[in-house]
């Protein structure tokens, strides 16, 4: 976006998100590296959300208002209220967040500021929604018929949402950037160890990352491939998720503890650290499949690492096998091992996909994504 003219006011944008820094949340973390790069970008930017977001986390030209206590129907008029002080150009609502649980009112939050903002913009960014139930589309109605412009990360959502015919002309994607590597229009080629024995993984430690295909795996790498670690950036809490207690007995039973490292919650300078000690070989088996939908993906080829993951049914826009990304076949643990096995012990390989990984990755840089979204605003871009 070129210099804003002298006596042009710059456009304000409200971002609504359930969480946001320091509160865990991806779509939390996702909000506020976009308000930080759309006030680098030229932008005002308010952020209303939680009450539970003690000491939100500060950035230049971004102004954070913690204030909703509940996200149910009695504090829509509290929020109301905020955003007519505010008078934002633009409304733009995270979806889905972890603050705003599973009840109704986050769905109606566009609708009712249609009525009391009606000059505001209204956008819907969309998180994983081709991964909705039925219930969780029907119960996202009130918003999509709200909102203007339905903003989703990738394709593969963007072919569902324009399944409906009403809302095929309002459909964008702005893909996902990364909310803990470092900027890819700015990275060159890092500097990995390539004598190191880890490879890396990360991101929540939930079902949908493939763990019981990833320790089989790692079962039979430790029998073929003496010493070959896993550094796992995040945490596992058997005390307080059944699912962690799950991997947590599952890695005793195979034997891996000596094998697999969790790092716990780390700033991001401190993943880029775990990162550069390592192959730069991160393992991700997603099931079903690998989509760009998935944060931890992202950041890994923003972050210029090879990356072995699941073939998805539907090719990756961008991403090639063995040109810039290494696909195996979903539930598979031996084919995940002959992946892992054949990247880590062919440092060319490794290198080209390192290399194409960064290269694929400059459609999720920050200053890109700042760019495609004030354009929705600026120009009011197939607003209707």
């Amino acid at each position: 976006m070129g210099t804003r003219p002298s006596g042009v006011q710059k456009p304000h944008i409200c971002l609504i998100s359930g969480a946001y820094p320091p509160v865990r949340c991806g779509v939390g973390d996702y909000t506020a590296r976009l308000a930080k790069a759309l006030a680098r970008a030229g932008a005002r930017v308010s952020v209303v959300t939680s009450t539970a977001v003690h000491m939100p986390e500060k950035n230049p030209g971004v102004s954070v208002f913690p204030v909703i206590s509940a996200w149910n129907a009695r504090h829509l008029p509290e929020l109301g209220r905020r955003l007519q002080a505010l008078k934002p150009d633009s409304v733009h609502l995270m979806y889905p967040s972890l603050g705003f649980g599973r009840g109704w009112a986050p769905n109606l939050i566009l609708g009712y500021l249609a009525k009391r903002l009606p000059t505001c913009a209204r956008v819907l960014t969309l998180h994983e929604y081709a991964m909705f139930s039925k219930l969780g589309r029907w119960r996202l109605r009130p918003a999509l018929v709200a909102a203007q412009v339905v903003v989703c990360t990738n394709h593969q959502d963007r072919r569902a949402l324009r399944r409906e015919r009403e809302l095929r002309a309002r459909v964008r994607v702005i893909p996902l950037g990364s909310a803990v590597a470092p900027d890819p229009s700015a990275s060159r080629a890092v500097k990995f160890n390539h004598r190191a024995a880890t490879c890396v993984t990360f991101g929540t430690v939930m079902p949908n990352k493939g763990w019981e295909t990833l320790l089989r795996a790692w079962q039979g790498l430790r029998r073929e491939t003496a010493g070959l670690k896993l550094a796992v950036v995040g945490a596992l809490e058997p005390e307080r998720y059944a699912y962690h207690a799950r991997v947590a007995r599952e890695i005793k039973a195979l034997d891996l503890s000596q094998d697999i490292r969790f790092t716990g919650y780390l700033a991001p300078a401190d993943v880029q650290r775990v990162f550069k000690n390592s192959l730069g070989l991160a393992v991700m088996p997603f099931q079903p499949s690998a989509l760009l939908n998935r944060s931890s993906l992202v950041a890994a080829l923003c972050a210029g690492l090879a990356v072995v993951t699941t073939r998805p049914a539907q090719a990756l826009e961008g991403l090639r096998h063995g040109e810039n990304i290494w696909l195996v076949t979903p539930g598979d643990p031996a084919a995940l091992a002959e992946g892992v096995r054949r990247v880590a012990a062919d440092k060319l390989l490794r290198q080209r996909l390192q290399s194409g990984a960064l290269r694929a990755a400059r459609r999720f840089a920050w200053t890109r994504i700042a760019r495609q979204t004030l354009a929705l605003v600026s120009h009011r871009e197939g607003m209707q």
